[in-house]
């Protein structure tokens, strides 16, 4: 009887390890949340990254900060563009489609609130995950207007040196990193 007991603590160990949460942080903050869905994004743990902006935007909602939501949009449209997700969600994604529509979706939620909330920075950003959705659906002519409409938000927060509220290590070199992409695919 023992021996079943540890067969059965054991499956149920690995299944929550392999697929859900377990092994990964927790944390009340939604900003962290965003961090952490990033983590499990790269990890290929697909269900807890989901999870992370799921609780993050309900937090965000609950506080209506805006700010936050335009964040958790702009992670929502993150996380569809890789269409992993499509695992375990079949009957939202048709063949072919990928999770592309619910990318372009999520990131103009994200373009429009970073907009009234007068972030730049917060623009160029969404408006790049637009530009690279756009490329992976092959409408190069929307991706390069976007590239420059991004770099345009980029230019624009500079003098605001707007500080992102969730942990980005590339503000300083994001205007190269938009026009290496803008270089290869236009």
């Amino acid at each position: 009887m023992n021996k079943i007991k540890i067969i059965v603590l054991l499956i149920s160990l690995t299944s929550l390890i392999s697929c859900g949460g377990a092994l990964l942080p927790g944390s009340s903050d939604p900003y962290k949340k965003i961090e952490y869905m990033s983590t499990a994004m790269a990890q290929g743990r697909w269900i807890p990254a989901e999870r992370y902006v799921k609780e993050a935007l309900a937090i965000f909602q609950e506080r209506n900060d805006k700010q936050g939501i335009a964040e958790a949009y702009l992670a929502y449209a993150n996380y569809y563009k890789y269409g992993n997700w499509c695992k375990f969600e079949k009957d939202l994604c048709p063949k072919g489609s990928i999770s592309l529509p619910k990318s372009v979706e999520y990131s103009k939620k994200s373009i429009t609130l970073f907009e009234k909330l007068k972030n730049s920075f917060g623009v160029a950003r969404a408006t790049f995950l637009l530009a690279n959705t756009y490329g992976k659906i092959g409408e190069l002519d929307k991706t390069c207007k976007l590239y420059d409409k991004s770099l345009l938000a980029y230019e624009k927060s500079k003098p605001q040196n707007e500080a992102p509220h969730v942990n980005i290590n590339y503000k300083e070199n994001f205007g190269n990193m938009v026009n290496k992409f803008k270089n290869k695919f236009c």
